[in-house]
């Protein structure tokens, strides 16, 4: 898809969700608006890594509740990702989640460094809480 059908998407679902106050929303839109500037860094990526992208970041921004998410923050750290986390008591634990910043000056090689994280962080993080409810997803 073109890069600006997935910016369209995320911001979209952006706008949606400052109508609806869902905190569940944004959190489609970031993955979706990461995807679009993906997109737009490295043309000709494959429809099937976009949709798989999108389908990756929106599981992974949604903290579940099986996940220490202290050390999920550290994981990224230590990979030199630098993201805030939003952890209880601020908000339920329910809605734990992390708060992810991109700009204009981020590379691709940033884009795909801060995808190998997420998916380290939470195999390292499904590893420690063994057991069923340790699977990626959106709870």
């Amino acid at each position: 898809m073109a890069y600006w059908i997935w910016l369209a998407l995320g911001f979209g679902l952006a706008a949606l969700e400052a109508a609806t106050l869902t905190f569940v929303l944004i959190w489609f839109g970031i993955a979706a608006v990461i995807v679009g500037l993906a997109v737009w860094t490295m043309p000709g990526l494959d429809d099937s890594v976009q949709f798989g992208g999108f389908g990756a970041l929106s599981l992974a921004l949604l903290v579940p509740a099986w996940m220490n998410i202290r050390d999920a923050a550290r994981g990224f750290h230590e990979r030199g990702i630098f993201i805030n986390s939003v952890e209880y008591p601020a908000v339920p634990i329910s809605q734990q989640r992390f708060r992810i910043s991109l700009m204009a000056d981020h590379t691709p090689e940033d884009i795909s460094r801060l995808l190998t994280a997420v998916e380290e962080v939470w195999a390292e993080a499904a590893a420690k809480a063994q057991g069923p409810l340790a699977l990626p997803c959106a709870a």
